[in-house]
C-alpha cells in the first residue's frame, strides 16, 4: 500500500511536471504566434515543416497535460480514500477504547447523544 508521504510526493512531482509542460506549451504558442505575425507583416510564410512540427508539439503538450491532470486526479482520489480510512480507523479505535473504559450506561448515553446530534440539521 502506498503511504501518505509517497502520495504527497507523487502529487508534488505531478504538479511540477504540469507546470513545466504548461511553460513549454506557452513557449511553443508564442513562437507560432510570432511566426504568424511576421508572415502577416512580410507576406513571407516561413518553413511549413517547422510550422507543422510546432503544431504537432502543441498537440503533444496538450495530451501530456491532459494525462498529468488525470494522474493528479487519481492521486487526489487515493489521498481522499486514505483520509477516510484513517478517519474510520481512528473512530473505531476511539469507540473500542471508550467501550473498554466507560461503564455501559455512560457509553450508551454518549452513543445516544451522538445519534441526536446526527439528526440535527
Amino acid at each position: 500500500m502506498t503511504t501518505r508521504e509517497e502520495l504527497e510526493d507523487q502529487l508534488e512531482d505531478l504538479l511540477w511536471e504540469k507546470e513545466q509542460e504548461l511553460a513549454r506549451l506557452d513557449s511553443i504558442k508564442a513562437q507560432v504566434e510570432e511566426a504568424r505575425r511576421s508572415a502577416a507583416i512580410t507576406g513571407d510564410y516561413s518553413d511549413s515543416d517547422w510550422y507543422n512540427r510546432a503544431e504537432g508539439a502543441q498537440r503533444a503538450c496538450s495530451r501530456n497535460i491532459q494525462k498529468i491532470n488525470h494522474d493528479i486526479s487519481a492521486t487526489n482520489r487515493k489521498l481522499k480514500r486514505l483520509n477516510i480510512e484513517e478517519s474510520d480507523s481512528e473512530y473505531r479505535r476511539f469507540r473500542i477504547a471508550a467501550h473498554r473504559l466507560l461503564d455501559a450506561d455512560t457509553f450508551q448515553r454518549i452513543v445516544d447523544e451522538v445519534a441526536k446530534d446526527k439528526e440535527k440539521p
